[in-house]
Order: structure tokens, then C-alpha cells, then sequence
């Protein structure tokens, strides 16, 4: 006696129960993928990354960042000072030297040296542009207060020079990096060259070189 087709009775309760049980293992499958995502992030996370609860995490700094800030920002101080006086000369030789524009002027210069300073301080330390940015205006705080004593005017214009220190080394930086992508790709395309043209000798001299030196080292 055949036995009746078990497949066609147990075709749609098979599908129903799959179409059921779907969620619980979109469910499942999504519980397990959360513990092993969340270990390869963590494990992929910077070494120079700041730890949970630090002064770094709170402020976005790190220690080195900033003490190449405050170095660059002191090797700017003679720099801006020799570009104030070269500003000021060139007034005075126009004829048009003033209190004011020898402000202006000193101004310009320091926003000047603050664009060199933030694209050295990616220079040595490759960070992004908001952490140098940051570090940059906590080391210019110091070198404006030592600098106030000097001049009561320079201590007028000390915020606006703080001001204009921020967007400054933000530019720097930008141009810095930009400059390394230029250098980079200029030196890939002189590997290009020198690869094209070794692939342009001629097999049949390299063959005729190597001939004349086993026939040399045979005589």
C-alpha cells in the first residue's frame, strides 16, 4: 500500500515555522555578533588613545602633543620678533609708520608664526587637526603672558592674538598635511619613472653583457 506524500503536508508548516522562528535568529545570530564586534573594536583602538577617567580624555590632549606645541611655540617667539621688525622697517621705509599699523603690523606677524608652528607641530607629531589646534592655543597662553610685561600694547592685543592663534595653526596643519600628500605622490611618480624605464632596456644587450662577462671570467 503506498504510504501518502509526507513532503506536500509538511511543506507549509515547515515554511510557517521558519517565517517564526526568523526573528529568533536574527536575534540570536545579532547577540552573537555584538561581543565579538565589540572585541575587534577594542582591539583596534590607537595605542595613543587616552585611557577612560584621564585629563586626556577630558580635554582632548596628549603629553606629547603638547610639549611639541610649547616647543614649537617657542622657537617662534624669535621668529615672530624678527618678522615684527622687518614689518616695522619696511613701514618706516614707505613713510607710513604708525603706533597703530606697527600693532597691526606685529599682529600679522604672530598669526604668521602660528600657521609655521601648527604645521611643524604636525610635522613631529602627526596628530589631527583639533588636537594640535588645542595644544597650540593651551602653549600660546603662556608665551603671550611672558611677552605682556614687555609692552603694554602687546598686552592690549594678547586675546586678539590668542584668537587669531587658534585658526591659524588649524590652517598650518592643513597646508603641513597637504604638503606630505604632495611630496608623497611626487615621490611615488618618480618610482613609476624609474620602473617604466628599467622595464625599457633591452633584453638582448643585458643577454650580450652577461655573455662578454662569462666569456671574461672563463679567459
Amino acid at each position: 500500500m503506498p504510504t501518502p506524500p509526507v513532503s506536500s503536508a509538511r511543506g507549509p508548516q515547515s515554511a510557517a515555522e521558519q517565517l517564526a522562528a526568523a526573528p529568533d535568529r536574527t536575534l540570536s545570530q545579532s547577540g552573537r555578533r555584538g561581543p565579538s564586534h565589540a572585541a575587534k573594536s577594542a582591539a583596534l583602538v590607537h595605542p595613543d588613545a587616552p585611557l577612560p577617567g584621564r585629563f586626556e580624555q577630558q580635554f582632548h590632549l596628549n603629553p606629547r602633543i603638547l610639549v611639541a606645541a610649547l616647543l614649537c611655540s617657542v622657537v617662534m617667539i624669535p621668529v615672530g620678533m624678527l618678522l615684527s621688525v622687518l614689518g616695522v622697517l619696511v613701514l618706516k621705509l614707505a613713510g607710513g609708520a604708525d603706533t597703530d599699523t606697527g600693532l597691526v603690523v606685529v599682529v600679522a606677524a604672530i598669526a604668521v608664526t602660528d600657521f609655521w608652528g601648527g604645521g611643524a607641530t604636525w610635522s613631529l607629531t602627526k596628530a589631527s587637526r583639533r588636537d594640535i589646534t588645542i595644544a597650540w592655543g593651551v602653549a600660546r597662553v603662556p608665551v603671550l603672558l611672558l611677552s605682556a610685561p614687555i609692552s603694554s600694547r602687546l598686552a592690549i592685543v594678547a586675546p586678539i592674538e590668542l584668537l587669531l592663534a587658534l585658526p591659524a595653526a588649524w590652517l598650518g596643519v592643513g597646508m603641513a598635511r597637504t604638503q606630505s600628500r604632495l611630496r608623497a605622490t611626487a615621490r611615488r611618480h618618480e618610482d613609476r619613472l624609474r620602473a617604466r624605464d628599467a622595464a625599457r632596456i633591452d633584453p638582448r644587450g643585458s643577454d650580450a653583457a652577461g655573455t662578454t662577462d662569462a666569456a671574461g671570467t672563463t679567459d
